[in-house]
């Protein structure tokens, strides 16, 4: 959507001056429009639903939330117990990309995890992704593999329940989930304080142009 749309936007709800602050906007700022593709990962950053397995202690979910905490015992992350399961949901949009979609810490080499994910649309109609299970991590999980392309809302681990474990505890050891591909975002500057104090109609007319095309304002 460009500066052009913007204008007659103004136009229509707010009058010409509004209409005019932007275009004096579009003559001082050539990066007033932008789309941003995040190249950092997003982590999982809400526990949906959890339910422990039997043959745990370590039971706290959010410790699957956030980067990696490079963890040396089991106090640094959740341990699903022998058939538990842990549902997460991410700071913002994520999507299929090129290469690796998911990872997931799962930081024993021993357990084994089913692993399903939700679409934006049906979030709690979970897809199966694979029919085996994946073997202890990091686990890399390239989506496009199993036919699954697109957002994804939440990303679903549940212990293989094999009753297996070389360490004390039974079932996978979560440490953090990661999403590679965030969702691409159109990001807008600010009016200039300029036109904020000649025009304090702009800035409204700004801001509810954004709400409502689900813009992003930088330096708000």
């Amino acid at each position: 959507m460009g500066l052009s749309t913007m204008v007659r936007h103004l136009y229509r709800e707010y009058g010409h001056v509004a209409g005019a602050a932007m275009l004096l906007l579009a003559t001082n700022f050539d990066t007033a429009q932008a789309t941003h593709k995040e190249k950092k990962p997003v982590y999982a950053a809400r526990v949906i639903e959890f339910k422990a397995g039997k043959g745990t202690e370590y039971t706290d979910p959010k410790k699957a939330l956030g980067p990696p905490s490079n963890p040396n015992g089991f106090e640094n992350a959740v341990t699903l117990g022998d058939g538990g399961h842990i549902v997460v949901g991410f700071e913002r949009c994520i999507e299929t990309g090129p290469g690796i979609d998911i990872v997931i810490g799962e930081f024993s080499i021993s357990e084994d995890v089913y692993v399903h994910i939700s679409r934006p649309e049906n979030p709690l109609d979970f897809i199966k992704v694979g029919e085996k299970t994946f073997v202890g991590g990091p686990i890399g999980i390239d989506l496009d593999k199993y036919g699954i392309i697109g957002k994804i809302q939440f990303v679903k681990i549940t212990d293989a329940k094999s009753g297996k474990s070389y360490d004390p505890y039974l079932g996978a050891d979560i440490d953090y989930v990661q999403a590679n591909h965030a969702c691409p975002h159109q990001f807008f500057s600010r009016l200039p304080k300029e036109l904020q104090s000649s025009n304090p109609y702009a800035q409204k007319a700004w801001e509810d142009f954004a709400q409502e095309h689900k813009v992003i304002l930088l330096n708000k």
